[in-house]
């Protein structure tokens, strides 16, 4: 018989039936409009089909995304009364799940997980959108944010729940910070382009932009493997430095004992 984990969340009895395939996505993108069109039609289309939807975002998105929920003939208020909108303050929530750094398993069930089951009640189905992994990489704390990811994607295989993610790709853009997108591309089970690349309608045009992609890629790749390399010989440089003052020392130690206890002739 399997142990079950200490923090996993309980969900309702009915919304375990049928239940698909993790979905844990992430959206890059390059301006806040494409960002707000782009989450009101993931959190929208939830709502829509009377399915429930929990907005974990700074107060200025929230703002922006439930004015275009409601331009879709969406009824937010009838939705929070229901029980099927929730909507946290990105940096209040955020600030409830660390922990000396890092994001708390517990905390995270507790303040997220259980949002999620309120949400589910009566076996329906969950969208939910959250950037505080965001906050979190502006910030330069990656780890953190990849810990997190790896709690959404916990959840998201625990819980009736599709979860979307979004970052600016401002936060990626400099020297180094390949490798860290390239491990935040791999905590999703699904990744979206940013509008740069969403808005060519032509397929040879897309096709161009992703064989340029893969030369960046494999430039990347030989970036990562020569500074790999580097480090590893510097790192024997600095052990044969060691060495090698170890050496001079004994040999420094020895000549003055020699020095001050000559040996008789």
């Amino acid at each position: 018989m399997g142990t079950e984990s200490p923090h996993a969340i309980t969900a309702p009895p009915a919304a375990h039936t049928a239940a698909p395939a993790a979905t844990h996505l992430v959206q890059f993108y390059e301006s806040e409009p494409f960002l707000i069109e782009t989450t009101a039609r993931f959190i929208g289309a939830a709502l829509g089909a009377g399915d429930a939807a929990v907005v974990i975002a700074t107060e200025e998105h929230r703002f922006e995304l439930e004015a275009q929920l409601a331009g879709q003939g969406l009824d937010l208020d009838a939705a929070r009364e229901a029980g099927r909108y929730f909507s946290l303050d990105a940096a209040a929530t955020l600030s409830k799940l660390m922990n000396e750094g890092l994001p708390d398993p517990a905390r995270f069930a507790d303040v997220v997980g259980q949002t999620i089951v309120r949400a589910a009640q009566g076996g329906r189905r969950v969208k939910a959108f959250g950037e505080m992994v965001a906050l979190l990489c502006l910030e330069g704390r990656r780890e953190a944010a990849l810990r997190l990811e790896e709690l959404w994607s916990d959840l998201a295989a625990q819980a009736p729940v599709s979860v979307l993610c979004a970052y600016p790709l401002d936060a990626f853009h400099g020297e180094g910070d390949g490798e860290p997108f390239l491990r935040v591309c791999a905590a999703h089970s699904e990744v979206l382009p940013a509008e740069s690349f969403t808005a060519l309608d032509d397929p040879a045009k897309r096709l161009r932009v992703v064989a340029h992609l893969q030369q960046k890629a494999r430039v990347l790749e030989g970036e990562i493997a020569q500074r790999k390399e580097a480090e590893e010989a510097l790192q024997r440089a600095l052990a044969e430095a060691k060495a090698a003052n170890r050496a001079k020392d004994e040999f420094l130690a020895m000549l003055g004992h020699e020095l001050r206890n000559p040996s008789l002739q």
